[in-house]
């Protein structure tokens, strides 16, 4: 069973006094992204907590991270306000979460307005490679591998699977979107430094141990099919 943390955040030079809770499968890692997100001023502008976090940046501190309780990813939600309303009440003061219950869920109207602001950052060239750009910088062959590495082995869930599945046919059903797919696949191909080096690194990949292995796996596949055709 998969285990995930409700954890609190404090002032080092008081540790006793929770000043946020929020949850996590990973907290160690969730604290660096808060304190990435609090020295954007973008964010930390408008978020109770990210002005907290600055003003101990500010004093060359950062905040000190204590997990409260461990529990099964599907119960976080439930702990997470327990916890927080349980703090709200012992320490006599609020916390700097935003809301009581759980995640932040964003309104229709913001989530249509966060569209638009995406789709336009797409549509501007300059942006589009200056994001290509720091994601080719980030993809080292050691951050790849890492992060092969966290995915090895996870099975997505099957709630998941049929969310995927509902989404590319949602997508095929659009006649624009199929069409533009298609002509970015034949750009793609058009192109033949790309194809010479996605031919060298099929074979590369094609081992005679990769080969049998997905013949085996074509053949189980095979079999699981002509059972379903059975009556």
């Amino acid at each position: 069973m998969r285990l995930g943390s409700i954890y609190g955040l404090a002032d080092p030079r008081a540790p006793e006094i929770v000043r946020y809770v929020g949850q996590s499968i990973q907290p160690r890692q969730r604290l660096w992204g808060h304190l990435a997100e609090a020295r954007s001023k973008s964010r930390s502008l408008h978020v109770p907590v990210y002005r907290w976090m600055r003003r101990l940046l500010k004093s060359g501190l950062a905040p000190v991270i204590a997990a409260l309780e461990y529990v099964p990813a599907h119960q976080l939600d439930d702990r997470e306000r327990y916890w927080i309303s349980r703090l709200n009440r012992m320490q006599g003061r609020k916390l700097l979460n935003q809301l009581e219950t759980g995640k932040w869920h964003h309104s229709a109207d913001t989530r249509l307005r966060m569209s638009h602001a995406g789709r336009r950052a797409w549509a501007n060239p300059r942006r589009r490679k200056e994001w290509s750009r720091r994601m080719r910088a980030r993809c080292t062959p050691k951050y790849l591998r890492k992060l092969s590495k966290a995915h090895t082995g996870k099975k997505p869930s099957l709630e998941t699977r049929r969310k995927c599945s509902r989404s590319m046919r949602r997508v095929w059903a659009n006649p624009r979107r199929r069409r533009r797919m298609v002509l970015a696949q034949r750009h793609f191909w058009a192109n033949p430094r790309r194809r010479e080096e996605w031919s060298r690194r099929m074979r590369a990949r094609s081992t005679p141990k990769y080969l049998r292995k997905l013949s085996l796996a074509n053949t189980l596949a095979w079999q699981r099919r002509r059972r379903g055709k059975k009556p």
